[in-house]
């Protein structure tokens, strides 16, 4: 685990070492139009299923074989009712 001034200097600092403009973004910067406020990080941070019971990551590929059974599935016409 990583604290927030470790994370800050990697982005910001390490990850652009090349280049001259090394700033890590302030809470509140004044600019032309007014001041700019973003919130801070937070000190930790959890992952959704720490929160919430996630039974479904929507990012994750199905698998073949779960593939395979909705392609057979549309082929022999032999679906599951829909659940409204």
């Amino acid at each position: 685990m990583y604290t927030r001034a470790e994370i800050m200097e990697r982005a910001y600092i390490e990850a652009f070492e090349r280049q001259s403009n090394k700033t890590i973004p302030q809470t509140k910067t004044q600019v032309p139009e007014g001041e700019l406020t973003l919130p801070e990080l937070f000190e930790s941070v959890l992952t959704l299923a720490q929160v919430v019971p996630v039974s479904i990551y929507a990012w994750l590929p199905p698998t073949v074989d779960l593939i395979l059974k909705v392609v057979n599935a549309l082929a022999t016409n032999s679906l599951p009712p829909a659940v409204l």
